[in-house]
């Protein structure tokens, strides 16, 4: 198995505005041949 995790840091103001292509690259991601799971699941926006 083959686990790949990233971050993504972006101001709070600007989370809704990311939302879209957020989605567009778990939608590309998933329909990958051999993927079988990629999630991006909603983080603590509370950090500084």
């Amino acid at each position: 198995m083959l686990l790949i995790v990233g971050t993504v840091r972006l101001p709070a103001e600007n989370l809704e505005r990311a939302k879209p292509a957020m989605r567009a690259m778990v939608q590309a991601s998933r329909a990958e041949p051999g993927c079988l799971e990629y999630a991006m699941p909603r983080m603590c926006w509370c950090r500084a």
